[in-house]
């Protein structure tokens, strides 16, 4: 699957199309604090998505909440208008979103998904 297709079907970006022009793909800052596998998306200077996983035994609602906020810290560092912060799930992502109930986003230009591994781009 493509990141257009990604962002656009699974996380339900409703984004201009000039705004895919340009995608950058990078391993995530250090800055992050996990061994998790992440990786960080800018799409066309607006969309930051980090991307976690796939290894849901060691996600914990903490570590949600701390990657929530320092994703929000890099989007307004860096001047984007939104982040997006995409789980992925080896099995069932409805429970490992159940895990998860009760967060709430550091504000309304910040979006939690869970989805399977299977649904997450070819980021090579």
């Amino acid at each position: 699957m493509s990141v257009r297709s990604f962002v656009r079907d699974q996380l339900g970006c409703g984004c201009p199309e000039t705004v895919f022009d340009e995608i950058r793909i990078y391993s995530a800052p250090a800055g992050f604090g996990t061994r998790l596998p992440l990786r960080l998306l800018e799409i066309g200077g607006r969309l930051m998505i980090l991307i976690v996983g796939p290894d849901q035994d060691t996600i914990s609602a903490g570590l949600i909440r701390q990657l929530l906020a320092d994703g929000v810290a890099l989007r307004d560092e860096r001047g984007f208008n939104r982040f997006r912060l995409v789980v992925a799930s080896l099995s069932d992502p409805e429970l490992l979103l159940h895990r998860f109930t009760g967060i709430t986003c550091p504000d309304e230009r910040a979006h939690l998904h869970v989805v399977s591994a299977r649904d997450l781009p070819d980021l090579a």
